[in-house]
């Protein structure tokens, strides 16, 4: 038994009120919600509805079972909901080394990184092509961040000021 499609089931059937409108929602059979919750009922050795012809009603227990899988359920939304996105949010150090000319890009990642707290950013600018071999000759071992590998410090003599 899928514990979770089971309380899942279970919960539907009773915020719907019937087996037939909680399938509806789940895209399920009708027969396969019922056995989930049957199944459910099983598991727990404990009879969660009360079922007639024509009526559908939770018993105590149910009502206190029902009460935390509404929660059990919404707590896992949230935390589904927290991974998902974090993993938008752009995350880690933008290294950028371009021309002094390119000077709008910091007021620009200035204004990304307090949208985005957990994103850093380090603008080295050069103003000649001799101030970029001197910066090239400086990096003495770099590895790509996507690697997971120690990136090497560059240090410049001209960093873009705020």
């Amino acid at each position: 038994m899928d514990r979770f499609t089971a309380l899942t089931a279970f919960a539907k059937v009773v915020e719907q009120g019937s087996f037939a409108r909680a399938a509806d929602k789940l895209s399920l059979s009708t027969s396969a919600v019922s056995r989930h919750v049957a199944e459910l009922e099983a598991h727990l050795s404990v009879r969660l509805l009360n079922r007639t012809t024509r009526r559908l009603s939770l018993t105590e227990s149910g009502q206190a079972f029902y009460e935390r899988c509404v929660q059990l359920l919404a707590d896992l939304d949230e935390a589904e909901g927290s991974v998902r996105a974090a993993t938008l949010v752009p995350r880690g150090t933008l290294r950028l080394t371009c021309a002094i000319t390119f000077g709008i890009l910091q007021q620009i990642l200035t204004a990304f990184g307090q949208v985005s707290s957990s994103f850093q950013y380090l603008v080295n600018s050069w103003t000649t092509i001799i101030e970029l071999l001197s910066i090239r000759k400086r990096l003495v071992a770099f590895e790509a961040a996507f690697e997971g590998r120690a990136q090497a410090e560059i240090e410049l003599e001209h960093p873009l000021q705020p």
